[in-house]
């Protein structure tokens, strides 16, 4: 287990229903130990078993949810892992 913590910026997320299905879908994600919202800044702490979950799968839960999301400061952190 390679337990990592990454930051997505999620647009949309205006309300507390917003903020929990975003926090929910990421929380189904087997591997995923949680998922901290920050409504005011539009921002996700995840942390997650890199060595079992891409990154990408975080944003594609995030999508899944209906909402845009990316990794903030890096952009192509959703290849590693």
């Amino acid at each position: 287990m390679v337990p990592k913590q990454a930051v997505l910026k999620v647009q949309g997320m205006v309300c507390d229903n917003c903020a929990r299905s975003v926090r929910e879908a990421l929380e189904e994600i087997e591997g995923v130990f949680s998922a901290a919202v920050t409504l005011e800044q539009g921002e996700v702490l995840v942390t997650y078993d890199a060595s079992a979950i891409p990154g990408h799968a975080l944003l594609s839960a995030v999508e899944g949810a209906g909402y845009k999301a990316e990794f903030e400061g890096n952009p192509h952190e959703a290849h590693d892992g």
